[in-house]
This record gives structure tokens, sequence and C-alpha cells, in this order.
């Protein structure tokens, strides 16, 4: 309760002063992932769950870069969260279909099964990744971390399904996230006709 008190005070105070935090004023983001990533890198360094917080730790091979973690977090019991953060938008291409294939983002070559499967498969089990152990102590050891490491994903974003389409969530899918609708433009434009609509 108190963390939601304490975010909403920075929430008020950006409302009267944009520049107020400037580490996550959002005029200084191009890009809402780097957005997301600089909330989630202020929110765990100010908040007193996690003492160590490291941000984008690069694991370099002797011939190549083999990924980074997008955070390495410690608690105070100095067990240690690895966590990769995802930020994406997926439109339901077919209506009815809920597989996790069904989903595409801005560009058709984006999909949701895909995502996912780079997700679970390269960067969560990177940390467990044979040629990333070495780096990896090397990166704990300068870092002063002892404790085991557990892999976590955080994907936010929006689902939408295709507009008047009875909704099929892909299987596992939360049910209680966020999702709107879309639709093609000339739908859209036969739709605003009948609804008193001035389109520009």
């Amino acid at each position: 309760y108190e963390c939601i008190e304490w975010l909403s005070s920075i929430d008020q105070t950006l409302q009267q002063d944009a520049d107020a935090y400037p580490a996550i004023a959002r005029h200084s983001f191009r890009r809402l992932g780097l957005y997301c990533e600089a909330l989630l890198t202020f929110y765990f360094e100010h908040c007193d769950h996690y003492p160590q917080v490291y941000h984008n730790v690069r694991l370099q091979g002797e011939q190549r870069t083999l990924g980074e973690c997008d955070f390495l977090l410690a608690d105070q019991q100095g067990r240690v969260s690895h966590v990769e953060l995802a930020v994406k938008f997926y439109l339901q291409h077919t209506a009815g279909h809920s597989e996790w294939d069904a989903w595409i983002g801005p560009n058709a070559m984006d999909r949701l099964d895909l995502k996912l499967q780079r997700m679970i498969t390269h960067q969560l089990a990177l940390p467990q990744h044979h040629d990333a152990q070495a780096p990896l102590q090397q990166q704990r050891d300068a870092l002063g971390l002892t404790g085991e490491i557990t892999s976590l994903h955080l994907i936010k974003g929006i689902l939408f399904f295709p507009h008047e389409a009875q909704q099929h969530w892909p299987e596992y899918g939360n049910t209680d996230g966020l999702y709107g609708t879309w639709m093609r433009i000339s739908d859209f434009l036969a739709w605003a006709s009948t609804q008193h609509c001035r389109v520009k």
C-alpha cells in the first residue's frame, strides 16, 4: 500500500512538473520500450526491496557478445533475480483463432509466439547457457552477487481483437490483461459514417 501511495505521489508531481524526475521524463524517450525500462529501473532503484540493482548487464564471451540481462536484482536475503522486460502490442489477425501465432505486431514478422519462444529459449535461459557461465561468474564477482539466480519475465502491452468479433484469448493468456479492438481503415470509415463522425 505504501508503494502505491509513493507511486501515486510521483504521478501527481509529474503532472505538475514533467521534469521533476529527469530519469523518467517522458519527453526524453522516443521509444516506449526504453521509457518502460527507465520507469522500471527507477522503481527498482528507489524501492527498499532490492539493495542492489543492475541494468543491461552484458555477458561477453571470448569471440562475441552472448547476450544482455535486462536486470539483475539482489534482494536483502542475497537472492538474485534476472528479469527480462518486453513491451509489446499485438493484433489478432484472424478472428476466433486463439493460437499464439495468431497475434502479429506492427511488423507482420513480429509474432507473439516467436517473441515468447525467443524470450524463453534465449533471453531467460541466458544465465544457464554453457558459454555464459564464465562471463556471468565474472560479472557476479565484480558486482558482489553470491546468491542463486532465478530468471523471470515481465511482458507488458495490449492485445487487440478484431472489432466486434468474439474474444478468444490465447491459451494460458492473462484474461485480466489490457486489451482493445482494431479494424481496417475502410471498415472504420464505414463505421464512422454511421456515427455522424467527421473524419479528416
